[in-house]
């Protein structure tokens, strides 16, 4: 998988209080590689956390390379 860092910086913004309280385990960064067949895909990057809160990804997509 490319990057091969398995980790991506995040800009957020909201209230103040909340922003000032949240801590790197409030988010969640996957790919969704169901479906796919062997080869190499780019695929989005997905990230979740609270909800009020707008949430921005430094990685866009990530390559994947399926083999069987």
């Amino acid at each position: 998988m490319k990057p091969k860092q398995p980790s991506i910086d995040v800009t957020v913004s909201g209230d103040d209080e909340t922003v000032s309280k949240l801590k790197k385990n409030d988010f969640h960064a996957a790919v969704n590689v169901s479906g796919l067949d062997e080869g190499k895909h780019d695929v989005p990057v997905e990230v979740e956390g609270p909800s009020d809160i707008d949430i921005k990804s430094s990685q866009k997509d990530a390559t994947v390379d399926i083999t069987k």
